[in-house]
């Protein structure tokens, strides 16, 4: 996780990682505090794999033709590479896509993996294996913010947990597992644990994961027994569709560590009246609270206002605004 420190108005806030180069403007001041990043040259694979990402998103690595047909068109001096890389993209497609989304502390043996698999297995050269690890390597650095060749007017520094100068986390005392009905992962450092009494919990550091239409999490079969979600300090991001259609739901808690509300991060909870919004959320997704028939009142810190005015959030919500 990322601290950020304004040098105009010396306002801190807190990113995940991989958001760094995505941090274009201050949320308290809205000064611009990062110029676009661009490389001087596209010279090497790593750096046309991070921007044809930056272009048409991740998903261009589900699609290894375009991303060839973008390599070819941007720097066609690459032809050997790019050779190399279609034999990755077609056998490793998939790996290839989890290694992006990996921990920045799984990538050096992820790739050793992938590496040993090419010459062991594929009879690829232990150099051009090299070399398409080592390209692949550094465009995940780049797409998680790292060694990338941008000027900002911020302090950037690395926290391991939420910072105490932000909030004070309060304590809560461990659950008793024979409480727990069900429990899983949520995020990649993210846990769930649904209690016998219907709470729900998230704790952790980080995001959720995020979900098609509220069908494919791991709690979807028990969502009609959930009745309130308890996120704890250290979560950053709730993830699309994490509570979809949890229409038992009737209570929310948010801790002052989450950023991110995700597109119908509360869709179809039709039994939610209320909701207090923490006042470090830097992002309120359209259609957060889709659905939501019984949602009378959103409550809303006087500090989030001026970073409201760009948040397409209220589609498909009628709630009562309330500033406090």
């Amino acid at each position: 996780m990322k601290k950020l420190k304004c040098k105009s108005c010396s306002k801190v806030w807190y990113i995940d990682d991989r958001e760094l180069n995505n941090q274009k403007g201050c949320p308290f001041c809205l000064s611009e505090i990062a110029k676009e990043i661009k490389f001087d040259t596209m010279d090497t694979l790593a750096k046309v794999i991070y921007d044809a990402i930056m272009r048409y998103g991740i998903d261009i690595l589900k699609n290894p033709n375009k991303l060839l047909g973008y390599i070819m068109d941007i720097s066609p001096n690459l032809k050997k590479e790019m050779r190399l890389l279609s034999r990755v993209l077609g056998d490793y497609n998939k790996e290839i896509w989890e290694l992006f989304h990996a921990d920045i502390s799984n990538i050096e043996s992820f790739l050793k993996d992938i590496r040993m698999r090419l010459v062991d297995y594929d009879e690829m050269s232990e150099r051009g294996a090299k070399m398409v690890c080592d390209n692949l390597s550094s465009a995940v650095m780049f797409y998680k913010g790292e060694n990338l060749p941008v000027v900002m007017s911020v302090e950037v520094s690395d926290v391991s947990v939420f910072s105490e100068e932000k909030t004070k986390v309060e304590v809560k005392k461990p659950i008793d597992e024979q409480y727990v009905k069900y429990s899983g992962r949520c995020g990649e450092q993210a846990y769930w644990k649904l209690l016998k009494d219907g709470t729900f919990i998230i704790e952790g550091q980080g995001n959720m994961y995020d979900y098609n239409k509220g069908t494919d999490t791991d709690w979807c079969k028990y969502r009609y027994e959930i009745k309130k979600v308890e996120i704890r300090n250290g979560i950053t991001s709730i993830g699309s569709y994490a509570f979809g259609y949890c229409s038992s739901l009737q209570s929310v808690s948010l801790p002052e560590s989450l950023m991110r509300i995700r597109e119908y991060g509360f869709n179809g909870c039709n039994s939610l009246e209320e909701v207090s919004l923490p006042e470090n959320l830097l992002k309120l997704y359209e259609y957060a609270f889709n659905n939501c028939s019984s949602l009378k009142k959103i409550m809303i810190p006087q500090k989030l206002k001026q970073r409201m005015f760009n948040w397409d959030w209220k589609k498909g919500c009628d709630a009562k605004i309330i500033y406090v």
